[in-house]
């Protein structure tokens, strides 16, 4: 056997095992664009998987219903017919109570 037939061997000896493959500097196939394309499929996943924690733990999110049948609180006047109607007051003391709310305004 001569030496230069040993070299030979075990270069196509590393080659079936997977050692001689680097393609751009890279082992095992990988090239540069290959290399770039799994940072930005990984960083894809992890801006989705943020972003939908940040949807699901928005407290905005879970009690719509509530801001959006929040009424404002009733005018005083408002209050003082609610109370006419009640029977709480008569006509007598809503017509006072209204005239003394028209001249505080």
């Amino acid at each position: 056997m001569v030496p230069g037939d040993l070299n030979l061997l075990r270069q196509r000896g590393a080659a079936m095992m997977g050692f001689g493959s680097h393609i751009a500097g890279f082992p095992g196939g990988w090239s540069i664009v290959g290399i770039i394309l799994m940072v930005v499929f990984w960083g894809a996943i992890i801006v989705l998987f943020v972003v939908a924690l940040r949807w699901l733990l928005d407290p905005q999110r879970r009690q719509p219903s509530e801001q959006t049948t929040e009424r404002p609180p009733p005018s005083p006047l408002e209050i003082l017919q609610t109370r006419l109607a009640r029977g709480e007051i008569d006509s007598e003391e809503f017509e006072e109570r209204r005239q003394t709310l028209e001249k505080s305004k």
